[in-house]
Protein backbone atom coordinates (compact mmCIF):
# COMPACT_ATOMS: atom_id res chain seq x y z
CA UNK A 1 0.00 0.00 0.00
CA UNK A 2 1.46 3.41 -1.36
CA UNK A 3 2.56 6.24 1.89
CA UNK A 4 -0.77 7.84 0.32
CA UNK A 5 -3.15 7.64 2.96
CA UNK A 6 -7.08 8.28 3.20
CA UNK A 7 -6.53 10.56 6.48
CA UNK A 8 -4.39 12.86 4.52
CA UNK A 9 -7.12 13.92 2.45
CA UNK A 10 -10.93 15.37 3.03
CA UNK A 11 -13.87 15.48 0.72
CA UNK A 12 -17.15 16.70 0.16
CA UNK A 13 -20.33 15.88 0.54
CA UNK A 14 -22.22 14.19 -1.94
CA UNK A 15 -23.55 17.44 -3.14
CA UNK A 16 -22.29 20.93 -2.34
CA UNK A 17 -24.47 23.95 -2.53
CA UNK A 18 -22.60 27.59 -2.23
CA UNK A 19 -24.11 30.88 -2.83
CA UNK A 20 -22.66 34.21 -2.58
CA UNK A 21 -22.73 35.83 1.04
CA UNK A 22 -22.71 39.19 -0.15
CA UNK A 23 -25.10 41.41 -2.33
CA UNK A 24 -22.12 43.36 -3.19
CA UNK A 25 -20.27 42.78 -6.26
CA UNK A 26 -20.00 43.71 -9.78
CA UNK A 27 -23.65 43.97 -12.15
CA UNK A 28 -22.78 40.53 -14.31
CA UNK A 29 -22.10 38.37 -10.94
CA UNK A 30 -25.67 39.04 -10.06
CA UNK A 31 -28.61 37.57 -9.21
CA UNK A 32 -27.23 36.09 -6.09
CA UNK A 33 -27.88 32.30 -6.75
CA UNK A 34 -26.78 28.28 -5.88
CA UNK A 35 -23.94 27.07 -7.28
CA UNK A 36 -23.52 23.12 -6.86
CA UNK A 37 -20.48 20.99 -7.05
CA UNK A 38 -20.10 17.51 -7.51
CA UNK A 39 -18.05 16.18 -4.62
CA UNK A 40 -14.50 15.76 -4.91
CA UNK A 41 -11.36 15.14 -2.70
CA UNK A 42 -8.74 18.03 -1.59
CA UNK A 43 -5.25 17.32 -0.35
CA UNK A 44 -4.68 18.68 2.95
CA UNK A 45 -1.11 20.36 2.25
CA UNK A 46 1.39 20.04 -0.45
CA UNK A 47 2.17 15.97 -1.69
CA UNK A 48 5.56 15.45 -0.80
CA UNK A 49 8.03 13.82 -2.51
CA UNK A 50 7.96 10.38 -0.19
CA UNK A 51 3.82 9.81 -1.53
CA UNK A 52 4.82 11.13 -5.28
CA UNK A 53 7.63 8.40 -5.11
CA UNK A 54 4.81 5.82 -3.51
CA UNK A 55 2.39 6.17 -6.07
CA UNK A 56 3.93 7.09 -9.10
CA UNK A 57 7.14 4.86 -8.66
CA UNK A 58 9.93 8.22 -9.05
CA UNK A 59 10.79 11.18 -8.21
CA UNK A 60 11.38 13.99 -10.65
CA UNK A 61 12.18 16.67 -8.02
CA UNK A 62 15.94 18.39 -8.11
CA UNK A 63 15.80 19.33 -4.17
CA UNK A 64 16.20 15.98 -2.58
CA UNK A 65 17.41 14.56 0.62
CA UNK A 66 14.27 14.97 2.66
CA UNK A 67 11.44 12.77 1.80
CA UNK A 68 8.96 15.09 3.46
CA UNK A 69 9.44 17.92 1.20
CA UNK A 70 7.38 18.88 -1.61
CA UNK A 71 7.54 17.51 -4.67
CA UNK A 72 8.38 20.05 -7.54
CA UNK A 73 9.40 19.85 -11.54
CA UNK A 74 5.92 17.69 -12.25
CA UNK A 75 4.15 18.74 -15.40
CA UNK A 76 0.88 19.50 -15.63
CA UNK A 77 0.19 16.18 -17.33
CA UNK A 78 1.77 14.62 -14.49
CA UNK A 79 -0.10 15.95 -11.42
CA UNK A 80 -3.28 14.80 -13.85
CA UNK A 81 -2.08 11.77 -13.94
CA UNK A 82 -0.81 11.42 -10.26
CA UNK A 83 -4.89 12.50 -9.02
CA UNK A 84 -5.95 10.09 -11.88
CA UNK A 85 -3.98 7.34 -10.00
CA UNK A 86 -4.82 8.65 -6.51
CA UNK A 87 -8.34 8.06 -7.16
CA UNK A 88 -7.87 4.63 -7.99
CA UNK A 89 -7.16 3.80 -4.85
Amino acid sequence: MSRVRKSETTGTPQRSAITAAERRGYEDERPVHPVFLAPFWLGRGPVTQAQWQALMGSNPSRFRGDPNRPVEMVSWDDALAYCRKLSEL
